[in-house]
């Protein structure tokens, strides 16, 4: 999940990186999954990768790829790529935006001295770009483990865990036994 949200999050930043005509418009349209709050995500997700109408079986449908319906969420081969997909696009547009900011750090200068000295892209890419974000892709990576190790309401959205457990993980067990909990008042009341 953190390596699709940060290979996909890195592209993106790097197109929105050139400057064209309604970049930043766009670029704000990415952020919407960010702000949203992970069940309203899960659920959005549920209906797009609902079995019977979901809109990404008629869109695979439309274009031949499938002819009949693929149950996501109920399919215990298909319920954790399920997840694993809306978690992407969750994270995706934080990866974007952190990326972003370190690539606006990195000085225009360099690059003209490198394209003066005969690198192609490629070569800036790997000798001036990549080092210079070491530090924001190390804390991209930090914090995008932290959120996703957070994410207990959209799998509470989207499987509840299920079907046969094929989509509870360690974070969607701790909150589910946390929300669980069977201790009485009095129990809970310190000696």
């Amino acid at each position: 999940m953190i390596a699709g949200q940060f290979v996909i999050g890195f592209g993106l930043a790097l197109f929105f990186w050139m400057n064209f005509p309604g970049a930043s418009w766009l670029r704000g349209l990415f952020l919407v999954s960010w702000v949203m709050p992970g069940l309203v995500v899960g659920a959005i997700w549920s209906w797009i990768l609902s079995g019977d109408f979901g809109v990404l079986n008629f869109f695979l449908r439309e274009i031949g790829v499938t002819d009949g319906n693929i149950f996501w969420r109920s399919d215990p081969h298909c319920s954790l790529w399920a997840v694993i997909i809306a978690n992407i696009w969750l994270g995706t547009s934080f990866n974007m935006i952190l990326l972003s900011v370190g690539l606006s750090g990195i000085p225009k200068d360099l690059y003209e001295a490198a394209e003066l000295d005969g690198a192609n892209a490629l070569q800036r890419f790997w000798t001036i770009t990549l080092p210079m974000m070491r530090t924001t892709i190390g804390a991209v990576i930090a914090l995008g483990l932290i959120f996703t190790l957070q994410q207990f309401d959209l799998f509470a959205a989207i499987t509840s865990g299920g079907p046969n457990n094929s989509s509870n993980v360690t974070q969607y067990w701790a909150g589910s036994c946390r929300s669980d909990s069977t201790i009485s008042p009095r129990e809970r009341r310190s000696p």
